[in-house]
């Protein structure tokens, strides 16, 4: 009878640890904390609060935890569900705002603090190391400093996406930020989430998600040339869509504040 209870507990012990691990795995590593500001944009107050950021955009291996605990289909470029042979720390490419949608849904979940991709303003503040100002790029006017060594963009302007195997780096490769954050410049664009008014737009298509309506990117990347790495540059890309240089790049709630996801939805419209 004794040695019955004692394997029922070492079971009990073994799932709890089994659980406690899963959880430790799903959360990427490297978050940075970002100070909150206040600042001024065409007429406008905008306050920002504070935030924390991951210094490089989700890898492979990371990216990995999520597809092995749900299901969930795996990057076109992988095989079989596995990670391309000596690709685990790059960055998690051919994934879109559905996947981004559902991977920080489910980081959520598990890890008990919001995660979601950053918006333009903590993207922007972020790269200039917390705080905003009018300089072309994240570091200042500096153009010496877009060494093709440490700052990963198309310098030749013959860069095919076909070719992303021979150009994208890891997710912790080049210039670093004074925050230490890898990557806010060149590589890989980055997914941005401004959750923008519905009601506001000019143009109204069928809204089945909230990151339907999403569109913008930032960061420049491997194929982009050197004006796409301007601090302030916007692109806009289809949700939809699947590319060999654009990523996920994480912001979470800090450890002092407590944030909810409230979705904006359309009321009326004239």
């Amino acid at each position: 009878m004794l040695r019955f209870n004692l394997i029922i507990i070492f079971s009990l012990t073994f799932v709890l640890e089994c659980k406690d691990e899963a959880r430790n795995n799903a959360e990427p590593t490297g978050f940075v904390f970002v100070e909150g500001v206040q600042f001024e944009s065409k007429g406008e107050i905008i306050n920002v609060g504070d935030f924390e950021i991951s210094n490089h955009p989700v890898s492979n291996q990371e990216y990995k935890y999520f597809i092995d605990a749900t299901g969930y289909p795996a990057p076109m470029h992988w095989t079989n569900g596995a990670i391309p042979s000596g690709k685990e720390h790059y960055p998690v490419i051919f994934v879109n705002r559905q996947d981004a949608d559902a991977y920080t849904s489910w980081l959520t979940e598990q890890t008990g603090i919001v995660h979601r991709i950053p918006t333009s303003y903590e993207f922007e503040i972020a790269a200039r190391g917390g705080n905003m100002n009018e300089s072309r790029y994240y570091w200042g006017e500096d153009q010496s400093l877009l060494n093709p060594d440490s700052i990963n963009f198309n310098v030749t302007r013959k860069r095919g996406y076909d070719r992303w195997e021979e150009f994208l780096q890891p997710s912790e490769w080049g210039a670093v930020n004074s925050l230490g954050l890898y990557q806010m410049a060149g590589n890989v664009w980055q997914l941005i989430s401004d959750n923008a008014d519905p009601g506001k737009s000019k143009y109204k298509f069928r809204i089945e998600e909230v990151y339907d309506m999403e569109r913008v990117v930032m960061g420049g990347s491997w194929s982009s040339t050197q004006e796409y790495l301007y601090a302030r540059t916007k692109v806009l890309f289809p949700p939809g869509l699947r590319l060999p240089d654009l990523v996920i790049r994480l912001v979470r709630e800090p450890q002092h504040s407590t944030w909810s996801i409230e979705r904006r939805n359309i009321i009326a419209i004239p």
